[in-house]
């Protein structure tokens, strides 16, 4: 059970500091392409109108963000988890990728659809990897059965 609150922990860990990165990586899209003074982010003719005219460096930092953030995200959670690396980066890309998804009902150009798809699959196996390196699984040394402590020694 400790385990299990413990992978649950990394993930929501993950998702959250990895959303944290994707608004941090966004951040110069926005200066590139400011909004218009009195955008409603609520209004969604509006921001269809808004993202339509977006210059294609703009959408480029948007790529790198849904990049970086599940890659960031999945690296929080294999520091804190320590195994299972790849299932925990997955975890964490079909979160983004499906948080991406859900920003489809603004247009965007096809090729940054796919890549909102497929960045987050590519970057949490490739965070996963990188953290097998850098943070290796925890080692449990072997423990003998002590019978003793059973009452079941021989006597």
């Amino acid at each position: 059970m400790k385990q299990v609150l413990r992978s649950l922990l990394a993930i929501f860990l993950g998702v959250i500091v990895g959303g944290i990165t994707v608004a941090i990586v966004e951040i110069p899209g926005y200066f590139i392409h400011p909004p218009p003074p009195g955008l409603s982010f609520n209004d969604m003719e509006a921001m269809k109108a808004h993202a339509a005219k977006a210059p294609p460096l703009a959408m480029a930092f948007v790529a790198l963000a849904w990049a970086a953030g599940p890659f960031v995200g999945t690296l929080v959670a294999c520091l804190i988890v320590r195994k299972k690396y790849v299932v925990h980066g997955l975890i964490i890309g079909t979160i983004f990728a499906l948080l991406d998804a859900s920003n489809y009902a603004i247009p965007h150009p096809l090729w940054l659809m796919v890549a909102g798809i497929v960045f987050p699959f590519l970057t949490s196996c490739a965070a996963a990897y990188l953290a097998n390196r850098l943070f290796p699984p925890k080692a449990y040394p072997h423990q003998p059965f002590d019978m003793r402590k059973k009452n079941m020694a021989c006597k």
